[in-house]
């Protein structure tokens, strides 16, 4: 699922993305906001919305490390892990090297930011089941 997301994110298919979306479960978290359509929503963030472009935001952040998390969000290893989640600076307690990973998408100065915010990684996230399911992309909190 990561390598199909990475490369629809790559040619900017939107329809690709809503099928994979859809593909092994249904629904995609992606907005704590009230639009309907994933694709429609990124559209809008590419074309006119704050900080780093969804879709780049999305390649890039899926090639950093992943983290596994059991359901209740708890660490777990890769043999009881109900999610994979990328970055792994999303974990309760990331590592050095999990912020560092972040340089890839935000200035310093915001990971720095993040990191004194007391409520952990909150930016663009993506998580899929053990089973391969996409369950969200998002960022915020």
């Amino acid at each position: 699922m990561r390598l199909r997301l990475i490369a629809a994110a790559r040619r900017c298919d939107y329809a690709t993305l809503t099928r994979l979306s859809n593909e092994v479960g249904r629904g995609l978290g992606y907005s704590y906001g009230g639009d309907r359509s994933a694709a429609r929503f990124w559209r809008t963030l590419e074309r006119d919305g704050p900080g780093p472009r969804p879709l780049r935001a999305l390649v890039k952040v899926l090639a950093m490390p992943f983290a596994t998390v059991r359901a209740d969000g708890g660490a777990a290893s890769p043999n009881n892990a109900r999610f994979y989640v990328w970055p792994s600076a999303h974990r309760l307690k990331p590592s050095e090297g999990d912020w560092r990973a972040l340089g890839t998408l935000y200035p310093r100065e915001q990971i720095e930011r993040m990191r004194r915010g007391g409520s952990g990684y909150l930016g663009y996230r993506v998580g899929i089941t053990r089973n391969g399911d996409w369950q969200f992309f998002v960022a915020g909190d």
